[in-house]
C-alpha cells in the first residue's frame, strides 16, 4: 500500500477565522480528539506561542500590501501537512515537518510564514502552518554596490546586491491557490520536493478522488467519515480512531500507575517520619538518663571530696594531740591519745556507700524496668512502667517510703 504525503490548504478571510484556527492550533480551546497527557509533546517550529501573537503577526504582514485582489481578500492561508497513518515516518516525524516548513517558506517567503505548529497529541502527527499570501509583482532588478565591512588590512570591503524596485505588493491568495491547476501543481511540487525524500508519494493525479479539507481531516482523526468518501478513507479513519483510543487507554494506565507510585511514596515517607520520631524520642530519653547519671556521679564525687577533707582535718588534729601528749605527759598519755585517734578513724569510714541505688533499663519488647539495689548489690524492689520517667519516679518513691519515719515515731 502506498504511503502518501498529505497537504491541505484552507482560506481564512476574517480575523475571527484566524483567531479560532490558531486557538485550536495552540490548544487555547478544548480539543476533544487530543490527548491532554501528550500536550507537552507539541512543538512551535516558528512564530508566536499565543493566538493573539499570530493575529498580530498576520496584521503586520497585511500592512505591507499596497494592492488587494478583491474587495474581501483572503487574509491568511492555513496549510496542513501530514502523511498516511500507516507510514513508518510516524516514528520519527520531526525532519519531515522541518522540511515541509522550509518548502512553505521558500514558496511564500520566510517573512510571510507567521506560524508553524506540530501536533503530537492526536492519533496522527501533523503540522498546521499560517502564511499571509503576499505576492510581489513587476518591478525591475537593479544591482547596487554597497559597503560590507572592512578587510583585515583596514580597507573598505564592498559587495554587489540585487534589489527589485518599482514592484507592486499584492494581497492575493489567487496567486498561490487560485485555480485547480495551481492546486494540482501545489500537490505535485510538495510530493516531489518533500514527500519523496521521506519515502512518501503523491496521490494519483486526476483519479477522481475527492479532495479532503482541513476540517474533514480532523474529522478523520475523530473517526468521522463524511459522505462521498470511499473505503480507503474509511479504513484510515478507523485506524486513526483505534490509535487514538489506544493512546488514551495507555495514558489512563500511566496515570493510574503514577498515582499508585505517589501513594506508595507518601506511605513510605510517613513510615520514615514515624521511625525518625521514635528514634529521636529514644535518643532524648537516653540523653536525659546519661545526664542524670553524670549528675549523680558529680554529686557523689563532691560528697566524697567533702568527706575526705573532713577526715584529713580530723586525722591531722588527732596526730597533733598525740605529739602533744608524747612531749607533755610521756608514753602513757600518748597511748591514750592514740586510742582517741583510732576511735576517730573508725567514726569516719572512707568506704561509706549509700544504702540504696536506682537502676532503670529499657526492655526489648517495650516499656522500662525500674529497680532498687541495696548496699550489698541485692535487688530489693522492681516494677515495669511505660516510660523512663515513670520507672525512675516509682523507684525514688519506694526509697523515700523506706527512709520516712514510722507513724507515731
Amino acid at each position: 500500500m502506498a504511503r502518501f504525503a498529505i497537504l491541505r490548504v484552507h482560506k481564512l478571510r476574517k480575523a475571527g477565522n484566524i483567531g479560532g484556527s490558531s486557538q485550536h492550533g495552540l490548544r487555547e480551546r478544548n480539543t476533544d480528539n487530543a490527548d491532554p497527557a501528550r500536550l507537552s509533546d507539541n512543538q512551535v517550529l516558528c512564530g508566536p506561542k499565543t493566538s493573539q501573537g499570530i493575529l498580530d503577526a498576520v496584521n503586520k504582514r497585511l500592512a505591507v500590501a499596497t494592492h488587494k485582489s478583491t474587495q474581501d481578500p483572503v487574509q491568511c492561508l492555513e496549510y496542513l501537512f501530514a502523511y498516511s497513518p500507516e507510514a513508518s515516518i510516524g516514528r520519527a516525524p520531526g525532519p519531515y515537518f522541518g522540511d515541509s516548513l522550509a518548502w512553505l517558506q521558500k514558496r511564500h517567503g520566510k517573512e510571510n510564514v507567521v506560524s508553524a505548529i506540530v501536533h503530537h497529541d492526536e492519533s496522527t502527527a501533523h503540522m498546521a502552518a499560517y502564511a499571509v499570501p503576499i505576492d510581489v509583482r513587476g518591478g525591475k532588478e537593479r544591482k547596487r554596490n554597497v559597503a560590507d565591512g572592512r578587510n583585515p588590512d583596514g580597507t573598505q570591503r564592498r559587495k554587489v546586491i540585487t534589489q527589485v524596485v518599482g514592484a507592486e505588493v499584492w494581497l492575493s491568495a489567487a496567486a498561490y491557490v487560485g485555480s485547480r491547476a495551481k492546486l494540482r501543481q501545489l500537490q505535485t511540487d510538495f510530493a516531489q520536493q518533500v514527500g519523496k525524500k521521506h519515502g512518501l508519494v503523491r496521490g494519483v493525479e486526476n483519479s477522481g478522488a475527492r479532495h479532503t479539507t482541513i476540517k474533514e481531516f480532523y474529522g478523520f482523526l475523530r473517526g468521522e467519515i463524511p459522505p462521498g468518501f470511499g473505503a480507503e478513507y474509511g479504513n484510515h479513519a478507523k485506524a486513526a480512531q483505534a490509535e487514538a483510543l489506544r493512546q488514551k487507554a495507555a495514558a489512563e494506565v500511566s496515570r493510574k500507575k503514577q498515582e499508585e507510585l505517589e501513594e506508595q511514596l507518601e506511605k513510605m515517607q510517613l513510615r520514615l517520619a514515624e521511625q525518625e520520631r521514635e528514634a529521636a524520642l529514644r535518643l532524648e530519653q537516653q540523653r536525659r538518663e546519661a545526664a542524670r547519671t553524670i549528675e549523680e556521679y558529680r554529686t557523689t564525687i563532691e560528697k566524697l571530696g567533702d568527706q575526705l577533707r573532713e577526715k584529713t582535718r580530723l586525722i591531722s588534729q588527732q596526730i597533733r594531740r598525740v605529739w602533744a601528749a608524747l612531749f607533755a605527759g610521756g608514753v602513757h598519755a600518748a597511748s591514750e591519745a592514740l586510742l582517741d585517734v583510732n576511735q576517730a578513724l573508725e567514726a569516719c569510714d572512707l568506704d561509706e556507700r549509700p544504702e540504696f541505688r536506682i537502676d532503670v533499663r529499657e526492655l526489648a519488647d517495650g516499656g522500662w524496668r525500674g529497680a532498687v539495689i541495696d548496699i550489698n548489690n541485692a535487688e530489693v524492689w522492681c516494677e515495669i512502667r511505660s516510660d523512663y520517667e515513670d520507672a525512675l519516679a516509682a523507684a525514688e518513691e519506694w526509697i523515700q517510703s523506706r527512709s520516712a519515719p514510722a507513724p507515731g515515731a
